[in-house]
């Protein structure tokens, strides 16, 4: 970049002023709006896992508006810094160039300081310059002392351009909202959700034999309702809940809900879910998020085949994870083997489910089939990097895709080099395809690449001021946020 000096000059540092303090009023009125928003994700008299599914995207809404509010607040306030080191600077410059047309000297664009400029005391300067002795060495040197001066100046205002317009893309660099279709309701989706007695009773679950005879009627009864709830997840999005299909099946031993056609589907999703997962209601949670995600072409498993940690406590421990890694690579070797041969098997994997995840594919093991790896809000990887995954892909190699939200607190369990299960895979050092959804291989290197130190920093900061917002619960908010679904279902 080049700076004339007379661009510093004639600068109009109030106009920008203006716009600093724009930035700040509306980043502030934003920030004001999203903390009345936030007190509408309580719903008295409502509970149950349609009631934390409406919070948690009520919650996700209000986190977009509340960060977009706070980043456009600290751009004012950047701003306004920048303009503030501008104005000593156009100072400094404004001064010179006075002393030196007074002086009669000539200055060029890049600030450098010459006897001679035009009038009488151009040319008397010139003129002594161009004498040996003590009035032309004094003339020489006022010269260079004004040019080492404006010289350095530009370099400090080039500087200062450089640092603040990188501090304020860093804070711009936030998602694209997602391009979400109209939703169309079909007359099957209407009739699901208005409870027409006769489809509730076609849509009840259907037991495969082998699963007829061994699940007792608690489980049953959990299988049933997870069903419902994956119905209801399709029907809310405009989906026949019919025509995209909602089963149970034995998955590897495994009584598993599967949204969509397994024989036809070319995107076959895994869902990997942690700590307690394990617990009661929990599949009916994943069914839910399994109807947000399928449609025509892509069928989703809500899979629960392992015994996940119960709390956090147990959850610091690999122990489940090593224990349930042969259930998940069983489990997609039979959904490799039994689905269309150019069917992309995808995994999406959430919390300790990532671990799970991370452990069934460590570098050694058989390996897990999956062409495509959706990492959301992990605890750490144990693979030291993407690559050292052992991913069976029908390609040859695997796409790794990671995915954290400001706020989560799992940010405090992770680091870029190591983590409470091993290595952030949102770090540069892990090497995933892309990192919130921003290519992480073929962008800039360094700190302007998604994950670097800048980027850690700063989201370090959003963390901080969302937390202090009261927002406690966005890392169970991943598969409610309508910007991470629109991902998972079309792809990153």
């Amino acid at each position: 970049m080049t700076v004339d000096i007379r661009d510093i000059e004639h600068a109009d540092l109030g106009h920008v002023t203006d716009i600093a303090d724009r930035w700040r009023r509306g980043g502030t009125s934003l920030c004001g709006t999203a903390g009345e928003l936030r007190g509408t994700a309580e719903f008295p008299g409502w509970d149950g896992t349609a009631a934390e599914a409406m919070r948690h995207r009520v919650d996700s809404s209000t986190n977009q508006a509340d960060v977009a509010g706070f980043r456009s607040t600290a751009v004012g306030v950047m701003t306004g810094a920048h303009t503030a080191a501008l104005a000593v600077a156009q100072g400094i410059v404004r001064a010179v160039l006075a002393a030196a047309r007074t002086t009669g000297m000539h200055v060029s664009p890049d600030g450098t300081v010459r006897p001679g400029g035009g009038g009488t005391a151009g040319a008397v300067t010139g003129l002594l310059a161009a004498v040996p002795g003590p009035a032309g060495h004094l003339v020489a040197g006022t010269a260079a002392a004004l040019t080492a001066v404006l010289q350095e100046v530009m370099q400090y205002v080039m500087l200062q351009d450089s640092l603040a317009g990188g501090a304020v893309s860093v804070t711009c660099d936030v998602d694209r909202p997602p391009v979400v279709s109209p939703v169309e309701f079909s007359p099957g989706a209407v009739a699901e959700l208005t409870r027409d007695p006769a489809r509730a009773a076609a849509g009840a679950a259907v037991f495969p034999a082998e699963l007829d005879a061994t699940l007792g009627a608690d489980r049953k009864a959990e299988l049933t309702s997870a069903v419902d709830r994956a119905r209801e997840s399709l029907a809310l999005r405009g989906l026949d809940p019919d025509v995209v299909g909602v089963a149970v099946m034995d998955l590897a031993g495994s009584p598993a809900v599967v949204v969509g056609d397994l024989a036809e589907a070319r995107t076959v999703s895994t869902l990997v879910s942690g700590v307690g997962s394990s617990g009661s209601g929990a599949v009916a949670g994943t069914a839910a998020a399994a109807g947000r995600i399928a449609g025509p072409g892509h069928a989703v498993v809500a899979w629960h085949g392992y015994t996940a940690p119960g709390n956090l406590l147990t959850g610091a421990l690999p122990g489940h994870a090593i224990v349930g890694a042969p259930a998940l690579r069983k489990a997609q070797r039979q959904l490799r083997e039994t689905t269309r041969e150019d069917a992309d098997l995808q995994i999406i994997a959430h919390s300790y489910g990532t671990t799970l995840t991370g452990t069934a594919a460590m570098p050694f093991s058989a390996g897990l089939e999956a062409d495509t790896l959706q990492i959301l809000g992990s605890p750490g990887m144990v693979a030291p990097t993407a690559g050292a995954l052992n991913l069976h892909a029908t390609d040859g190699h695997a796409e790794v895709h990671v995915r954290d939200e400001p706020g989560d607190l799992i940010g405090l369990a992770t680091g870029p080099v190591h983590g409470l299960h091993g290595r952030d895979p949102a770090s540069p050092l892990f090497g995933a395809d892309s990192v919130d959804s921003v290519d992480s291989v073929n962008g800039a290197i360094g700190d302007n690449r998604r994950g670097g130190p800048l980027h850690r920093a700063w989201d370090a900061v959003t963390d901080g001021y969302l937390w202090l917002r009261g927002d406690l619960d966005t890392h169970s908010a991943y598969l409610s946020d309508e910007q991470v679904l629109e991902k998972l279902r079309w792809g990153p």
